[in-house]
């Protein structure tokens, strides 16, 4: 066993005796931020409205097995067909995320997983704090950005979680691997590229009624619109490889960088 310990930032709501002060030192940081950002000393990468401001710092401590953390440069391919709007029969090789997503009732994650999300009562709460979780403890340095570009390593979600960095789908397969032990079934989002030579992007799709259910500490420009209607069934888009915590369907800048969802694969 490896003996783990992460620093991450968590929405607020776990900590009734804590929430409302908390609330209340972010609303005064916030300005702070704002004023420097007017001013041209701070930069925001994201609209604002995809922040989540109301954060608590936490730090957390735990194991995973080291013969779980496997990394292999041999990715598994599948091939899917599927008729586009117009009527087009097309054939896409995806890289197989799914066999690396953690099973239920893991070992080491489900034990993670419930610790991450205690004291959270609904789904969407627990899942916004394990997105939140992977984006700010899990970095995506330039390295790994390289990596994506070539195709790079398939990662288990042990593996990750040891290295503390990944690239997009290591934080993918990470977050739909936790959210797993929930009992909350994400999807997989295979994004193509926006031009040809750039490398294509993966992102996950989050099943909840989250414009419902929003954060309790939440903005009042929070609203989640980023969705996706699969088998009939309702995702929220969520992008889990930026290291600044953002609001599960939020729509980002970084939309523009990426094309449209090429594939939905189901875990």
């Amino acid at each position: 066993m490896v003996s783990l310990i992460r620093d991450y930032k968590v929405i607020l709501g776990n900590k009734p005796e804590l929430d409302e002060l908390d609330a209340n030192l972010v609303e005064i940081e916030g300005l702070k931020e704002r004023i420097n950002y007017l001013e041209g000393t701070g930069s925001l990468s994201f609209p604002e409205s995809a922040i989540v401001k109301f954060l608590r710092k936490q730090r957390i401590e735990f194991e995973v097995d080291r013969n779980k953390a496997y990394a292999t440069d041999q990715p598994r391919f599948v091939m899917r067909q599927f008729v586009d709007r117009r009527g087009v029969l097309n054939q896409v090789f995806i890289e197989n995320l799914s066999r690396h997503v953690a099973k239920p009732n893991d070992s080491d994650l489900l034990p993670l997983a419930q610790a991450l999300t205690n004291g959270f009562p609904t789904k969407e709460e627990k899942a916004q704090a394990i997105v939140n979780f992977v984006q700010t403890s899990i970095r995506y340095p330039q390295e790994d950005l390289a990596a994506d570009e070539r195709g790079g390593s398939m990662k288990s979600p042990q593996r990750t979680l040891i290295d503390g960095k990944g690239d997009c789908k290591d934080h993918v397969i990470l977050a739909a691997s936790l959210l797993n032990q929930l009992g909350i079934r994400p999807v997989i989002l295979y994004l193509r590229p926006k031009s040809p030579g750039q490398a294509g992007h993966v992102r996950l799709g989050i099943p909840g009624d989250f414009a419902k259910h929003p954060p309790r500490y939440s903005t009042k420009d929070y609203f989640p619109d980023n969705t996706l209607s699969h088998r009939g069934r309702i995702y929220f888009i969520a992008e889990v490889t930026i290291n600044a915590p953002t609001y599960i369907g939020a729509r980002l800048d970084a939309d523009r960088d990426v094309g449209s969802i090429e594939y939905v694969q189901e875990i």
